[in-house]
């Protein structure tokens, strides 16, 4: 199983040679071809995605005091946050998205970045936020990370809060082992040719729903709907879609909405 140190190691040595890029892939916007506002706009437009999906379908959190951005990178999604949330935090295993957050924070009364250097959620104590939300981040978690972390999610919730995350449920590649390592080859290759520099790899790892299902019952969670999205599309740009039959691709991306229970 990989480390929680070595994957650490590996983001802050992807967010140091391309911050933006690491975040969101599009091919066109590599080598330092994303520019600040259309970054952020991006962030904006998912949330507003995301908070409609959750309106229409009557699943909004009805207390707004305290949200988590997990996996916050530099505020993408924490920035737009702060004007549904009275709270926001965002959080980061790579110190340097961290760094880079807080140089664009103009809420800090109300919006703080933190950076996690440690496995889990011990940082956060039980029933701390309203909302937590996670997107195009736990697809690069290996599995029993991943997994630590969605039972974490369950555990910082306040009863009655609501949880939105995004995880790859199916590997639909039909690779064999060596095809698979050629892959990873091919990645660790295209990585250095985009000068992000050998040893920094960017990998997708998906769960079984059933398994999802489980952590989040076991902390007494439960699921009120899943979508389809387009996220594990490697040059997704944050231009969110629902059950977009285009979308089928190497994984399945599926949208969890949960809620905890009283």
């Amino acid at each position: 199983m990989v480390s929680f140190k070595t994957a650490s190691n590996n983001w802050e040595g992807l967010a140091q040679k391309d911050a933006y890029w690491a975040i969101c892939t599009d091919p066109e916007k590599k080598r330092g071809g994303w520019k600040n506002d259309e970054f952020f706009y991006t962030g904006r437009k998912e949330i507003d995605g995301i908070w409609s999906y959750l309106s229409v379908n009557g699943w909004l959190p009805k207390n707004k005091e305290e949200a988590l951005d997990f996996g916050c990178g530099i505020g993408r999604l924490s920035f737009p946050l702060v004007s549904i949330f009275d709270r926001v935090t965002g959080v980061d295993v790579s110190k340097t998205m961290i760094q880079k957050a807080n140089e664009f924070n103009q809420f800090k009364d109300r919006l703080s970045f933190v950076h996690n250097e440690r496995p889990g959620l011990s940082l956060f104590s039980d029933g701390t936020f309203s909302f937590v939300i996670t997107l195009i981040t736990l697809q690069h978690v290996p599995k029993p990370h991943s997994l630590t972390y969605i039972s974490e999610f369950m555990r910082i919730l306040k009863p009655h809060g609501i949880a939105v995350f995004q995880v790859p449920t199916e590997d639909r590649r039909k690779f064999s082992l060596v095809q698979r390592f050629k892959s990873a080859v091919h990645i660790r290759e295209r990585l250095t040719h985009l000068g992000i520099g050998s040893g920094f790899r960017m990998e997708m790892f998906s769960l079984p729903e059933s398994e999802v299902r489980q952590r989040i019952e076991n902390g007494r969670g439960s699921i009120v709907g899943t979508v389809t999205t387009n996220q594990t599309n490697p040059s997704y740009r944050g231009e969110l879609r629902f059950n977009h039959p285009d979308d089928i691709g190497d994984f399945k991306s599926t949208l969890f909405v949960v809620r905890k229970n009283a």
